[in-house]
Parts: structure tokens; C-alpha cells; sequence
């Protein structure tokens, strides 16, 4: 069983069953959270889950204590960054990749963030507004007067971490009065 790089097998080409008890190990050593052994669980979670077998499912979660929410957030997040060259960045810990895979551009994100020298939290914050502004540009309505937003116009509010998007000034006092109350 080869991890991370050139020699390792395709999905087709690997027997999960024969080499589970080996995952199972592999898996266990790896349950800091630096970045590198999460990239190694990660893949190991990718391997497990793409075999299609419950049985190894079963088997490896049963094994490794792991939850299967869990199991399935780590494949997942390696999915998104599997070719990707981002996946060491100096200062981006698992939480970062786990919030750029939730966009549409995991990459780009991931790059945001190490260039900005961005905290998780930053990071989060970067990514609901952005898929603020998207919803924005598709039409959504004021939070106050309930009417269509002109993009030329759109007020964005942040109160106490409560995001909302107004079609104008007047909407935008209007609302932070209302939520301050």
C-alpha cells in the first residue's frame, strides 16, 4: 500500500479488503490534527469509501472508532483538493480546507486565504459574503421591504455576525433598528 504520490495504485486497481488492517494502522498513527496526517486520513477515507464495500466500511469505521460523518467529511474534503497544489501551505491548517472545499473553487480560496494570512474565521466570513453577493446578483430580495434589489443600490449590513442585504440606506437603518430591538 503506497500513500501520497506516483506509485499510488488507481481506485480500480486496489483490493480495500486485503488491504484494510493496513489502512486500519495507517489511520490510527495518523489521529494528530497537523496537517499532514489529516491528508493521509483523508486519502485513506477516499480509498474506503470509493471501494463500495459496506463490509470495509463497516470493518475500517468499527476499527478505527472513527464516526462515519466523519470518515465521510475527510473524503470528501480530499476529493475537492486531491490534485491540488495548495494542500501545504504554510500557516493553513484541515479547518481552512474543510471551508474552501465548500465553495466552487476550492484552490482559489485556499489561495485567498494563505496570501491574506486569513484565519478560519476570516476565511468563513470571506466565503458567506461572496455567496451573498452571488445570491445578489441573482435577484434576492431586501431584508426590510421585502422588494427585488437593484445591484446598484444593495446595502449590506453585518450586526453581531447577522449578515442581511437591503435595497437601500433607509431599508438598511430601518433593519439594524429592528434587529437592535
Amino acid at each position: 500500500m503506497t500513500l501520497h504520490g506516483p506509485g499510488t495504485p488507481e481506485k480500480g486497481d486496489r483490493n480495500v479488503d486485503e488491504d484494510l488492517k493496513e489502512y486500519v494502522v495507517v489511520y490510527k498513527k495518523a489521529l494528530s490534527n497537523d496537517r499532514e496526517t489529516n491528508w493521509v486520513r483523508a486519502e485513506i477515507a477516499d480509498i474506503i469509501i470509493s471501494s463500495g464495500s459496506q463490509e470495509a466500511l463497516s470493518e475500517f469505521l468499527h476499527e478505527t472508532g472513527e464516526a462515519k460523518g466523519t470518515l465521510f467529511q475527510y473524503g470528501w474534503v480530499w476529493g475537492k483538493f486531491r490534485e491540488s497544489k495548495n494542500r501545504d501551505l504554510p500557516g493553513m491548517v484541515w479547518s481552512h480546507y474543510r471551508a474552501a472545499a465548500g465553495t466552487d473553487d476550492p484552490d482559489t480560496w485556499i489561495q485567498r486565504a494563505f496570501d491574506g494570512s486569513w484565519s478560519i474565521s476570516q476565511l468563513k466570513i470571506a466565503i458567506a459574503e461572496a455567496k451573498a453577493d452571488n445570491k445578489i446578483d441573482a435577484g434576492l430580495v431586501c431584508a426590510t421591504c421585502k422588494g427585488e434589489i437593484p445591484k446598484e443600490n444593495k446595502v449590506s449590513i453585518t450586526h453581531r455576525k447577522v449578515k442581511a442585504i437591503c435595497c437601500g440606506r433607509e431599508c438598511g437603518i430601518k433593519w439594524l433598528q429592528d434587529f437592535k430591538e
